[in-house]
């Protein structure tokens, strides 16, 4: 949980973890109504190259709130440092997988907005019809899956427009949500933005207690 004097230090972060609440409770709808979900123990969306996992800095400045609140933010600013682009994103934790536990996000819950829409999203065609964006792995799996799911957003279901959201995101804080890098990246300029803010404003870390879940990959 992000102390909320942490989060007031910084414009438009409470409006955006509002936005992201609001998302993950769309998509758990649309998933009810569309009848599926992610393959189990897949993560084939992570395990690809940081620079085609495009966020903003300010979509990180959540995961970077965590990871400063809790006495991490200095392991993962070397962490990144270390690491080149090619590789996955620095939350990847194929081990989850081996334990059979659901994704292989080590910091799930503060995932950026591609994390959460992927899969259980629409955008427009040039028509301005609704179409749904489905893992190509899903499909693989399910092919008839796609099919069924246009028909029934053509019938009215629901589904979570990408763009809207992003727009959202947009409107709370433009200069630091307007340009996307490759997500480490993102991640490594919001740790440095959180952690030299914070210290100007007199603050240092100190949690109360260690995190429940402690973020993984770290030195």
């Amino acid at each position: 949980m992000l102390d909320k004097e942490y989060i007031e230090q910084f414009n438009g972060v409470k409006e955006l973890l509002k936005v992201f609440d609001e998302l993950d409770r769309h998509i758990a709808i649309y998933s009810s109504k569309a009848g599926y979900t992610c393959l189990k123990n897949c993560s084939n969306c992570c395990n690809r190259a940081s620079y085609h996992i495009e966020t903003s800095v300010f979509e990180m400045i959540p995961a970077a709130l965590y990871l400063w609140q809790n006495g991490y933010s200095e392991e993962f600013i070397m962490k990144l440092n270390s690491m080149d682009d090619s590789q996955p994103c620095v939350f990847y934790t194929p081990d989850f997988l081996k334990k059979n536990m659901e994704g292989g996000c080590g910091l799930y819950h503060y995932r950026g907005l591609i994390c959460r829409v992927f899969n259980f999203s629409a955008i427009h065609s040039k028509d301005g019809a609704l179409l749904p964006i489905i893992c190509k792995y899903l499909k693989q799996s399910e092919p008839d899956l796609e099919e069924t799911v246009l028909e029934k957003i053509t019938k009215g279901l629901d589904v979570p427009v990408s763009v809207n959201y992003h727009d959202q995101i947009l409107y709370l804080n433009y200069p630091l949500a307007l340009e996307k890098f490759g997500i480490n990246e993102s991640l490594k300029r919001a740790l440095e933005y959180v952690s030299f803010r914070l210290s100007v404003l007199g603050y240092t870390p100190n949690p109360d207690s260690p995190p429940n879940s402690p973020p993984v990959n770290a030195a």
